[in-house]
């Protein structure tokens, strides 16, 4: 029996081989916007997912994202997903003692950080073993331990072949935003 959804990475690389050169995310930048085209895109999500296999995590490892919403986000949500591993997107308004409970509860093995409105009040609570990945443009000034989304993509080959995940697979673990306490 045939399925009637397919998973978000099947649905992109639908696109993203039947439409390279259309649009897939516009990224607003001051005035003006930064065009992904689904060609792009899928470069960039798949150098991050070869990145991330490169890191030998085991299968179905916890990956966070602490970012607003930006097209950055989209491709990391993508990219996770594409190396087999469970992304773990966090809010942008947590406390540091907030984001240290989540990360350690979730395991996250790498955290990428984005756009944010408050990093230097959150940062203490990244725990030293957590790898972190900056986002381009939105984090200038990242700390010299982070990793930086440009360097990973001048520096890891494209992603090919890749095995996708079960529709029935976890894809993402989502915390509520703790506003009534502790996040869950």
């Amino acid at each position: 029996m045939k399925r009637q959804f397919k998973t978000m990475v099947e649905n992109f690389c639908h696109w993203e081989s039947h439409t390279p050169e259309k649009v897939f995310l516009k990224q607003p930048r001051g005035g003006d916007f930064k065009d992904f085209t689904f060609y792009e895109a899928g470069q960039q999500i798949r150098k991050i997912a070869q990145w991330l296999l490169d890191q030998n995590f085991p299968p179905r490892s916890n990956i966070g994202i602490l970012s607003k919403n930006c097209a950055h986000w989209i491709m990391t949500d993508l990219a996770i997903s594409m190396a087999g591993h469970i992304s773990v997107p966090f809010y942008p308004t947590l406390t540091d003692e907030q984001l240290r409970q989540v990360l350690v509860h979730s395991d996250c093995k790498v955290l990428f950080v984005g756009k944010l409105d408050a990093w230097e009040s959150m940062k203490n609570g990244v725990p030293a073993s957590i790898h972190c990945v900056s986002f381009p443009t939105y984090y200038e000034g990242a700390p010299a331990q982070f990793e930086n989304w440009e360097s990973i993509i001048q520096s890891h080959k494209t992603l090919e072949r890749f095995e996708i995940t079960s529709y029935n697979d976890v894809s993402t673990i989502v915390y509520t935003s703790g506003t009534t306490g502790v996040p869950k």
